[in-house]
């Protein structure tokens, strides 16, 4: 199966989401901040990419908050 980038964001922040959801369980709340963070930041991408808010070559080097700004 050929996923697209935006699919892999997606899938890779819903398994970011997970953890974040296991390390809180957990009681390690900084390690689920994080976690959470870069499940948003990559559900962000997804959502850029699928809308056309931005584009690949707009991934690599910029930050997708200055990107959509």
């Amino acid at each position: 199966m050929n996923m697209s980038i935006a699919e892999i964001f997606m899938e890779i922040s819903k398994m970011d989401l997970a953890a974040a959801k296991c390390l809180y369980k957990s009681g390690l709340y900084s390690q689920a901040v994080f976690y959470l963070q870069q499940s948003v930041e990559k559900a962000a991408k997804s959502f850029g990419l699928l809308t056309g808010t931005i584009n690949e070559n707009e991934l690599k080097g910029r930050k997708v908050l200055d990107i959509i700004r």
